[in-house]
């Protein structure tokens, strides 16, 4: 594709396959299809990095979880497997590890992140995996783990933890074909605390022990046991763990390293960049997990690191090529997620009370519980609660919801949308217009966001503020 004496120019060159990088060459082919787009990837095997925990534990083949590269050739993407070493920022080139040299007229760095390093006596022994996104490594784990009564040690607290316990001990039609023994242990006070309030981490908790998981919180690793492979894990209360295979899932940090090589500006945070993802350099731009992310309230720098994020700095970054700008609300980062463990589906979006509490945010709660059909006896329905957080103002800042069905995740994303909009609790009470159907919908008389919202009101009224100025939680 590349000669080596010839070097080529392209309109947009993307550095990075991944979730953020592969939405920019996307992007980029879709609104101007006149310009020429080059992606360069590491590799042509990059999992899907939501789907890690199904690629590990399920029974399709390993390609079935793949980012689909020649979905993006078939749009006219250009596809390089290299690795960029180099950014003339000035002379707009690039030059990769092969030697191949590449002119660019817009340079976007989605670099991502990287696995920070797990260190404890034993992690080099056989049977210790460092959860990563290497093809030739998960094709590996994912050989080992399949296999009836294997003892399986999770190492981690967040979302792809629980979300691999999960899929380890069996999720009916995808999982399921082995039977495991599955262990977690998490060093937080309790699991998903980055994410969720206390009250919905234990339901995914309970969700999990109910499927035979056993987990430990607040606990650390002391040392992984064993002479030339794993045979357990000390822990740091005194007990001991047996396992064949322990997993680590490890912090992920930005990979900056090719930006500060481009002589950008660079934090421990990520790359700085402008509400456009420019860096200091006009026609250069960076998105994804590499850059410094601001919260939507305090404008503060936050660590959010979520695909859906990643493709909207993307496309925004593509956008801004052209001129395309957004309104100044639309400015900061709202973190939304969304998961399924067993049979519970979770979601949040923007702040939760921990992090209000960690911010010195006083805020308001409402809290409201409804099934999802009406009357409620009709096939599909289940109890779903919400609790939202207002500011004192009547804001709305964020919302978390817990159910037993799919719907969960739309409410969710419904609850993002009202952020972004900086909804008032007037807006949802009274404003709030929405389909109904019995068997599609709660009732509209019942809606859990208007009847939290009402609930919040009351306390308003009252002078029930949560929440106070400077005050911090260390343990969560």
């Amino acid at each position: 594709m590349f000669g080596e004496s010839n070097m080529r120019r392209y309109d947009v060159v993307v550095v990075g396959g991944g979730a953020a990088g592969f939405t920019a060459a996307l992007t980029a082919r879709m609104l101007y299809p006149e310009l020429s787009v080059l992606m360069i990837t590491r590799s042509d095997k990059i999992p899907i990095a939501c789907a890690l925990p199904y690629a590990i534990a399920g029974n399709r083949p390993l390609e079935d979880y793949l980012m689909p590269y020649n979905y993006a050739s078939m749009l006219g993407v250009e596809i390089l497997v290299d690795e960029v070493v180099g950014v003339d920022t000035e002379n707009r080139v690039v030059k990769t590890r092969n030697g191949v040299e590449v002119s660019f007229g817009n340079l976007i760095i989605a670099t991502g992140s990287k696995p920070e390093a797990y260190k404890v006596e034993g992690v080099e022994l056989q049977g210790v995996y460092v959860l990563g996104k290497d093809y030739d490594k998960l094709a590996e784990l994912r050989k080992v783990v399949n296999h009836d009564g294997i003892r399986i040690v999770v190492v981690g607290s967040g979302l792809t933890t629980i979300e691999l316990a999960d899929a380890l001990s069996g999720i009916p039609g995808l999982t399921d074909h082995v039977k495991r023994r599955v262990t977690v242990i998490s060093r937080r006070r309790y699991i998903l605390s980055r994410y969720f309030d206390s009250e919905f981490a234990e339901i995914a908790e309970k969700e999990l022990v109910s499927k035979g998981v056993k987990i430990y919180t607040n606990t650390r690793i002391k040392r992984i046991l064993g002479e030339t492979s794993v045979k357990g894990v000390e822990l740091d209360n005194g007990e001991a763990v047996e396992a064949d295979i322990v997993i680590i899932v490890p912090t992920w940090v930005p990979d900056t390293e090719l930006a500060v090589k481009a002589g950008l500006d660079v934090l421990r945070q990520g790359v700085i960049v402008n509400d456009y993802m420019q860096t200091g350099k006009p026609y250069v731009y960076a998105a994804g997990d590499c850059i410094v992310k601001r919260d939507f309230l305090t404008s503060g720098m936050r660590d959010i690191k979520l695909a859906t994020l990643a493709c909207e700095e993307a496309r925004r970054a593509v956008s801004a090529i052209k001129g395309v700008a957004l309104s100044p609300s639309r400015m900061g980062r709202i973190p939304v997620t969304v998961t399924r463990i067993g049979n519970i589906v979770m979601g949040a979006a923007g702040y939760i009370e921990t992090h209000a509490l960690n911010q010195g945010v006083s805020y308001i709660v409402g809290r409201a519980k409804a099934v999802n059909r009406h009357p409620v006896w009709f096939p599909g329905g289940c109890e779903v609660q919400v609790k939202l957080l207002f500011l004192q103002d009547g804001r709305l800042i964020g919302g978390q919801v817990a159910g037993a069905c799919n719907e969960v995740a739309e409410i969710t994303n419904t609850i993002a949308v009202a952020v972004q909009g900086s909804l008032r609790i007037e807006d949802l009470i009274i404003g709030l217009q929405h389909g109904s159907h019995p068997l599609l919908t709660y009732s509209p008389v019942m809606h859990p966001l208007i009847n939290a919202a009402i609930d919040a009101y009351m306390k308003m009224k009252g002078c029930g503020c949560q929440g106070v100025s400077n005050y911090n939680i260390t343990s969560s």
